[in-house]
This record gives structure tokens, sequence and C-alpha cells, in this order.
């Protein structure tokens, strides 16, 4: 028997006699799904009900689960880069060293017209690639200091690419792969900027607009990906009830254009998709009462 089979069989008479309902942790043999590769057995949220069992894949993960996860991950990292002598010992987790970070990136220093036209050139160059390597990132940013440099003379403090990568690395590569989706990092960048709200809109709509015909379309998915960037520990966001129980289809649509409003004057037309069913897909990500972005 292959030892991915042993360990499914093992744990299914494990959990033969599991209360009905009860959520427990299952290795699962991976048919491709949830991009792992096939024949790899993974660890997923598994209920059982009736005599048999259903894998989970919506649950709620409240304040206190992330921030374990999120200790838990930043720990294994840690433990793969002493073994691999990338640093000498471990250094304690510590909740608030993302919003530390943020205090010092200064991309605050730098327009929103300067990260689109560093990012798009990047993603034309490369075939708008979904994902971008450390190195590339380390050299965008670079770039973008060294402009900002120019323009304020004095203000930019020489390590500010460097702190703004470990910002990012902190956000969206928990894991260590050494690579960082281009939406994501973007997303951060316009957020981070000193630049308008307006702008943050419209370039926004750039990134997370997808094409249709002689129009682009901000799509219930592409609406998703961008409150996911966005929901990180320092982002003051408040965004329409979209995910809080009884509201109603027309509240979401309302409150939805109301965020992107004045995004049109960027694209020759736009149009916002959203339906009382995204209202479920959402409350995966976000379970928050909100009204409008600020930044």
């Amino acid at each position: 028997m292959l030892p991915a089979h042993a360990v499914a069989t093992a744990l299914r008479y494990w959990f033969h006699g599991s209360p009905p309902g009860e959520i427990v942790s299952m290795g699962i043999l991976s048919e491709g799904q949830f991009c792992i590769p096939e024949g790899i057995v993974f660890s997923m949220p598994v209920r059982f009900q009736n005599g048999s069992w259903e894998v989970v894949t919506e649950l709620e993960i409240d304040e206190k689960t992330q921030e374990v996860l999120g200790r838990l991950s930043y720990d294994l990292i840690q433990e793969k880069r002493v073994a691999l002598k990338e640093i000498k010992e471990m250094h304690p987790y510590r909740a608030d060293k993302i919003a530390a970070k943020k205090d010092v990136c200064q991309v605050d220093l730098i327009d929103v017209s300067l990260i689109q036209h560093v990012l798009s050139s990047e993603q034309k160059q490369r075939e708008k690639q979904i994902s971008l390597k450390v190195q590339q990132l380390s050299g965008m940013l670079k770039e973008l200091f060294e402009r900002a440099r120019l323009e304020k003379p004095g203000q930019v403090d020489p390590r500010a690419a460097e702190f703004t990568l470990s910002l990012l690395e902190a956000m969206y590569d928990r894991s260590g792969t050494g690579y960082i989706k281009t939406r994501s990092a973007a997303a951060a960048l316009i957020a981070l900027s000193g630049d308008t709200l307006l702008a943050k809109y419209r370039a926004f709509f750039e990134f997370y607009a997808v094409p249709d015909g002689k129009k682009a379309l901000i799509t219930r998915s592409a609406l998703r990906g961008l409150l996911t960037d966005l929901n990180q520990p320092f982002f003051s966001m408040q965004i329409p009830a979209a995910v809080g129980e009884g509201c109603t289809s027309s509240c979401v649509e309302i409150a939805t254009h109301s965020c992107f409003h004045g995004v049109s004057e960027f694209q020759t037309s736009w149009e916002i998709t959203l339906n009382v069913d995204d209202r479920l897909r959402l409350k995966g990500y976000h379970h928050v009462t909100y009204t409008s972005i600020y930044f």
C-alpha cells in the first residue's frame, strides 16, 4: 500500500466513531486541486455526518485563529532558515511586526502614477505574469524609490526599498516561496501611497479590471481579490455591508458602486457585477460591517 493510501486509511478508521457534525483535520490525497500537486497528502478540515464525510472548503477564520496561524507559519519559516543557515537564530514572533514595518517603508512619498508606470511596464515586458520573484520586486522598488529620491531630495531613507520589500514579504509571502502576486504588491503600494483617494481608485481599477470587449469590468472575482489583498492588519478598511447578515443585493450594489465612484473617468466604461450570492462567498474572507474605503 502506498504511504498516502496508508495515511488516508488509518485516518478513516480513527474517525469512524466521530460525533455527528464534528469538524476535524484529516489527511487528504490530492487530485491536483487547490494548486497542490497530485499525489500529495495534505491536511483539510473535514465534517463527519451520518456515516460519511465531506471536505469543508468554506470556514470563517476569526482574528485569534489568524494570529495563531500567522505565528505558526512564521516559526516554521524561521526554523527552515536556521536549518539552511540563512540566519543564525530564530527571532521571536511579534504581532505588531508588520505594522511597525509600515512606518518605515515610506511608500507615502511615491505617487500612484509612478507605481502604475513601473509595475505596468514590468507586466507588459513579462506578458502580464501573475507573480513576481522577490528579486524582481526588489529591483522595481529600488527604481521607485530612486525616482522618489530625485523628486524629493533628502526625504527618502536609503533603506526604504529594503523595508518595503520586507513588508510585502511579511504580508504576501509568509510561507517563503520567493514569489509575490503582482496585483497584491500593486494593491499594497497603491493603498500606502500618498496620493488622492480618487487616484487610488483609478489605479485599483487598472490592475483589477477585467477586459470585456470594448469595456472593462470590476467582476465579483476581481472585487473579492482586491478585498483579500487589502485585508491586512494596518489597512483601515471599511467597504459596504456585503458580508453582514441581513444585507440585500441592492444595498451591496449601491455601496459597491459608491466605493468605485469616479473610476469611470479613468476608463472608457466600467461596471461592477455583484449579486446576493456573493455575500456568502465573501463571508469566508471578511466578516465585518463597512461603508466605504479609507486609506
